[in-house]
């Protein structure tokens, strides 16, 4: 858990968003969010195993469920994500569970997502501005 991701997309370094992403890890891979926790909420052996008391932030900063490019699924520090400045669309089979399409930026989440985080289509837009320069 200790290298950085560069994600194409949460809140980079900032709060948290669902609605959007492509999502490079520090680990190298390519993943996309499809939900988050404001800290983290597994059991003290899995945050052992991960080493999650050895990250800077430790277990008090956003987590969030990622799909990676590989087909997996994962749970990731926000410290280990940061922006892609080349956005990609993720290859996974659960993608359009949570997403209805690729805006070429960023994934737009679908009707239930965006009900189960209702503000982060607005902190979605104010990012892709911000990283991005357009919405």
């Amino acid at each position: 858990m200790g290298e950085e991701a560069q994600i194409s997309f949460p809140q980079c370094q900032s709060q948290p968003s669902s609605s959007s992403k492509s999502i490079l890890q520090k680990y190298g891979y390519n993943c996309v969010i499809y939900g988050w926790d404001p800290k983290c909420m597994m059991g003290l052996d899995w945050m052992r195993t991960m080493g999650v008391h050895n990250l800077p932030h430790g277990p008090d900063q956003p987590f969030y469920n990622v799909l990676v490019q590989d087909g997996s699924c994962r749970y990731a520090a926000q410290e280990n994500l940061i922006c892609n400045a080349s956005p990609l669309e993720i290859s996974h089979e659960e993608v359009g569970r949570y997403f209805s399409e690729f805006s070429g930026t960023h994934y737009i989440a679908n009707e239930e997502l965006q009900i189960q985080y209702p503000d982060d289509m607005v902190l979605t837009s104010q990012l892709v501005e911000k990283v991005y320069g357009h919405s």
